[in-house]
């Protein structure tokens, strides 16, 4: 809840786009308009740095709240009334910093066995100033550190439930069935879909 109220409160503000809100706003609402990024100005396909799937979770708050250039244009007029486009290309950004903060709780609570320990680490994370910062811009980083966190969190719960299979198993004097792999899977699409953000994530 502190997360939110510090990530979604006052949100428009500053007016305009910050940084490189330029070019991934503008991308996210030609993701909309035409399906790739879009240069409006030589009305060609836009230069293209990172994949597109952040651009397309920016997208969505454009969708839900509007986009306006700051020539006036208005691509996409939005599902839910706003008289502030800053808001709807900053929306999907502050949800992002929001499920990011309970992912480290709750990563947290399980690393250490220890619910104080987890609740530590997500208030931290709540008022560490760069994620702040990433929380509440349309920039790809923080969605980048959404996906590469779940996919942590998705081999830890694979960790503790194979550990628990296994110990079932032995205390039944059976052999450890492997069994389809779930959590290694979706870790994997996780992990996928953080490299379909940015290629760092590589590293």
């Amino acid at each position: 809840v502190l997360a939110a109220v510090l990530r979604f409160g006052g949100l428009a503000p500053p007016p305009g786009k910050v940084f490189d809100e330029t070019y991934y706003a503008r991308e996210a609402s030609g993701l909309l308009d035409k399906g790739v990024e879009w240069n409006y100005k030589d009305n060609v396909a836009g230069y293209v740095v990172h994949p597109p799937l952040g651009k397309w979770l920016v997208a969505i708050g454009e969708w839900a709240f509007g986009y306006q250039d700051v020539d006036g244009d208005v691509r996409a007029a939005g599902h839910i009334v706003t008289t502030v486009p800053e808001f709807g290309w900053r929306f999907s950004a502050a949800v992002a910093g929001v499920l990011s903060v309970l992912l480290a709780v709750r990563i947290g609570r399980r690393l250490f066995g220890s619910t104080v320990l987890g609740c530590a680490a997500g208030l931290l994370l709540t008022i560490d100033g760069f994620h702040l910062v990433l929380s509440r811009t349309a920039l790809l980083d923080i969605f980048l550190l959404l996906f590469v966190l779940a996919t942590f969190g998705a081999l830890l719960v694979d960790r503790d439930a194979r550990r628990r299979r296994w110990l079932a198993a032995l205390e039944a004097g059976e052999q450890p069935a492997s069994g389809v792999p779930w959590w290694r899977l979706l870790a994997a699409v996780l992990f996928a879909s953080s490299l379909a953000i940015k290629w760092s994530a590589l590293f």
